[in-house]
């Protein structure tokens, strides 16, 4: 069953934010925590349950737009999770825009203080993209 099967097009989002997201469970750029929280002891064994908690492998074509942040400096989640959601987007079309900052590490979402100037200044074009798809 496909994600369009589950749900209707009324209780999909008008649009997607993830910023520094957890994009795959494969072992080339996992945030491990994540995948032992969703996965247990099958983590690593279970390559069903991985390829099925792999957002980059499930992107309906469907999907609203996206608008994608990170930076290449952040300790927590590789900033490569990122770079899968944005390949994948691209591959199926789906309009989004990727924002990838060379500094600003993980955390700095909607804080004045945390990461760096630049990373900072993803709020300005969030709200510069918003107001171009509303239209």
């Amino acid at each position: 069953m496909s994600s369009v099967e589950l749900f209707s097009k009324e209780d999909w989002p008008v649009f997607i934010v993830p910023v520094y997201p957890v994009v795959t469970m494969e072992e080339a750029c996992v945030h491990k925590r994540s995948r032992r929280g969703l996965l247990g002891d099958s983590r690593t064994r279970n390559k069903y349950l991985r390829d099925l908690l792999s957002l980059e492998k499930h992107i309906p074509q469907e999907c609203p737009p996206v608008f994608l942040v990170n930076c290449k400096d952040d300790p927590i989640v590789d900033y490569r999770n990122s770079e899968l959601l944005d390949s994948a987007l691209t591959a199926k079309g789906i309009s989004h825009e990727y924002l990838q900052y060379k500094t600003g590490g993980h955390g700095f979402g909607v804080s004045d203080h945390k990461g760096s100037t630049e990373s900072r200044e993803w709020k300005n074009k969030f709200i510069e993209w918003l107001n171009k798809i509303v239209k």
